[in-house]
């Protein structure tokens, strides 16, 4: 410790260590891992349906890429609004006809439920 006397003043000056710790973590790249996943595809017989005839959805419910066998059931919808359902048989495939009658385009789409 030092000691100056200035002006009838006594100023103590103190030496200083500052220690400084760097903390850090080392993050790697996020990977993804799927354990199982399932998947469902929608096809039809035909994008352009004539009035008053009959257009034949298809669902294919996959698990890890693979169909699931029968017995799931899946959902068809129409504009948002569900129109039927069916189950899937032993390649995993629901179909459900629809009529066409009313003019206009139309979405379509499936669900499965996996609870």
């Amino acid at each position: 410790m030092n000691k100056i006397l200035v002006g009838g003043i006594l100023i103590v000056a103190l030496a200083m260590v500052v220690v400084a710790y760097a903390v850090y973590t080392i993050i790697s790249p996020t990977i993804s891992v799927t354990v199982g996943e399932y998947r469902l595809e929608l096809s039809t017989s035909s994008a352009n349906v004539p009035i008053n005839t009959t257009a034949t959805l298809n669902a294919i419910l996959l698990y890890s890429n693979a169909p699931v066998g029968e017995n799931y059931t899946i959902s068809f919808y129409k504009d948002s609004l569900f129109i039927g359902s069916n189950t899937t048989d032993t390649s995993g495939n629901a179909t459900l006809d629809w009529n066409a009658t009313t003019l206009g385009t139309f979405e379509f789409h499936a669900e499965y439920d996996v609870t």
